[in-house]
C-alpha cells in the first residue's frame, strides 16, 4: 500500500457494470462494521456530468488531472475507487483519436501519463466487474457502453502489462459483491 495500513480498494470493469452502485454498497457495510472507511468517486463521470460529454478527445487529460486529485484528496484506512488514475491509459489507448490534427501532441501527452502510472496499478486491490450482469445504455454519464467489451479488454490488458492481480468478481447481486470483496479481503486480512 502506498500509505502504511491504508488499503486502496479498486472496483474496475466497462460501462454499466455497476461498479458505482457497488462501491456505495461495499462503503455503507465498511461503515456499519466502524471500518475508517472513504470514497473516491469517478471523476470522469461527474465530469461528464457536469459538461455534457467531450468536445474534445483532448479532455482526456483534464479527467486524468481530476482523477489524480481525486486520489490525492482521499484519507482513511479503507478508501474505495470506483476509478484511478491510471485506468486513464487503457482508456487514452482505446479512443486515441487517430485521424486529430494534433495526434502527436495526443501520443506525447499518452506517454507522459503512462509513465507517470507505471506501478501505481500494484498500489490497489483490484476487484473486476464483469459486463453482461447489468444492461448497458448510454446517459448524461455514460457515453460508451457499446463498447463495455472493449473498455474490459483494454483495462484487463493493461492490468497484465503492469503486473498488476485483480480478483474477477462472480457474484452478480449487489449483496453477493459485497460479501464477495469482504470474504477476500478478510481472507488477506486486510480487515
Amino acid at each position: 500500500m502506498s500509505n502504511q495500513g491504508q488499503a486502496k480498494i479498486l472496483i474496475v470493469g466497462g460501462p454499466c457494470t455497476g461498479k458505482s452502485t457497488l462501491q456505495s454498497a461495499l462503503y455503507d457495510a465498511f461503515k456499519g462494521q466502524g471500518e475508517d472507511v472513504a470514497l473516491a468517486y469517478e471523476y470522469a463521470r461527474s465530469y461528464l456530468k457536469d459538461t455534457g460529454g467531450y468536445e474534445d478527445p483532448f479532455e482526456r487529460f483534464i479527467v486524468y488531472l481530476g482523477s489524480r486529485q481525486v486520489e490525492s484528496e482521499a484519507n482513511a484506512r479503507l478508501l474505495i475507487f470506483d476509478d484511478a488514475p491510471f485506468i486513464n491509459v487503457p482508456y487514452g489507448r482505446l479512443y486515441r483519436p487517430a485521424d486529430h490534427p494534433l495526434i502527436h501532441k495526443w501520443d506525447a501527452g499518452m506517454k507522459s501519463i503512462e509513465s507517470l502510472e507505471d506501478g501505481k496499478a500494484r498500489d490497489f486491490i483490484i476487484y473486476f466487474l464483469p459486463g453482461g450482469v447489468f444492461e448497458a445504455h448510454d446517459d448524461a454519464e455514460r457515453f460508451n457502453a457499446a463498447d463495455q467489451a472493449k473498455v474490459e479488454e483494454h483495462i484487463k490488458g493493461y492490468l497484465r502489462e503492469q503486473g498488476a492481480a485483480y480478483h474477477t468478481i462472480q457474484a452478480s447481486s449487489v449483496e453477493g459483491r459485497v460479501r464477495e470483496i469482504i470474504e477476500d479481503l478478510a481472507a488477506h486480512s486486510v480487515i
